[in-house]
């Protein structure tokens, strides 16, 4: 398999999949170029009106666990509970929306070529088990990791135990290839971890409800992206720390977090932006179809006007937003 390594940021994808494509993309074609523009536009939606917008509370919330004081230089005291929760599940919703935005933006591009990329994300944070999480989560590095690591350490041929050992080292070197660091070594194997813990309960996990499920597999979620959004495994700890009430709740502290650094709200308008924020995300994540899903029931035709104003509209909105300049995450890796 020979992958383009200038990709790895987003969508990673094999040459046979693309090289004998782009010989034939040069012939115009509406129906693709209208498609292509209205998963572009789905993309730059979430990274520059959703992404960017909680990037703040993310930012100061991690900020204040690092330094004592958020991004804008407002002292505060150790992260409480109230603030270190909305920071951590700010960089929850922050990291899916800016990279299954910025995914979505290469698809949708590729396609106004007439290329049809892979899709990268499929609701990841619906996911049952931590196993379907990494199954519907950056899927392109997964079949990678799955191709590359996990078939030739062995796969799931010799037998549970070596199974078991192979899983783990292949999310080792996930966290590996993200960085040279601790904090993502230890999300790495977490990861890791936890699949080990779902092939060997898979049995008694099944026979949970399925909401349930979905909740338990997206707190834990959240709870490794802590390790991952952490400068240090010592800020880390202090999050962590706060999540699990070491500080108190400290309701007062939300006023530090939501500040953007332009208008400074009294604590009750901060609470509700941060409130409808987040409410936002998970509307839009557990309630709403994905990209793939609406691209699928797009239609150029028939319905013609009705997507049309409604990419016009998305795009207008994304560009208000433009005026915030902030690199999408993956471009670190």
């Amino acid at each position: 398999m020979t992958f383009f390594p200038q990709l790895v940021a987003g969508p990673i994808v094999l040459y046979e999949e693309t090289v004998p494509q782009f010989r034939r993309a040069g012939a115009f074609d509406a129906d693709n170029a209208a498609l292509g523009l209205y998963v572009f536009v789905i993309g730059l939606v979430k990274k520059l009106v959703i992404a960017d917008t909680i990037a703040v509370f993310a930012d100061n919330g991690f900020s204040i666990a690092a330094f004592g004081y958020n991004t804008s230089g407002l002292q505060s005291p150790e992260l409480g509970v109230a603030a270190a929760w909305v920071a951590s599940l700010s960089y929850t919703f922050q990291i899916y929306f800016d990279f299954s935005g910025y995914s979505d933006m290469a698809v949708g591009l590729a396609r106004m070529f007439n290329v049809a990329l892979p899709a990268n994300f499929d609701s990841p944070y619906l996911s049952k088990s931590v196993t379907e999480f990494w199954r519907r989560w950056h899927m392109t590095l997964g079949r990678a990791l799955g191709a590359d690591v996990y078939v030739p350490l062995g796969g799931n041929r010799r037998g549970h135990v070596r199974t078991c050992l192979n899983l783990l080292l292949t999310f080792l070197v996930s966290g590996l290839w993200h960085g040279a660091s601790w904090t993502f070594v230890l999300w790495g194997g977490l990861h890791g971890a936890c699949s080990v813990l779902d092939r060997l309960f898979e049995r008694h996990l099944a026979k949970l409800p399925g909401a349930l499920r979905v909740a338990g597999t997206f707190i834990v979620v959240n709870l490794l992206w802590v390790l991952f959004r952490a400068e240090s495994t010592e800020v880390a700890a202090k999050v962590y720390r706060g999540m699990f009430g070491a500080a108190g709740v400290n309701f007062r502290q939300l006023r530090e977090v939501g500040f953007d650094g332009i208008i400074n709200f009294p604590l009750p308008l901060c609470a509700a932006n941060i409130a409808l924020w987040l409410g936002v995300c998970f509307a839009v994540v557990f309630l709403r179809p994905n990209s793939n899903e609406m691209a699928r029931n797009f239609s150029p035709a028939g319905k013609g006007k009705s997507s049309a104003v409604l990419t016009a509209f998305l795009f207008l909105l994304a560009v208000i937003c433009m005026s915030r300049t902030s690199p999408f995450i993956y471009f670190n890796f």
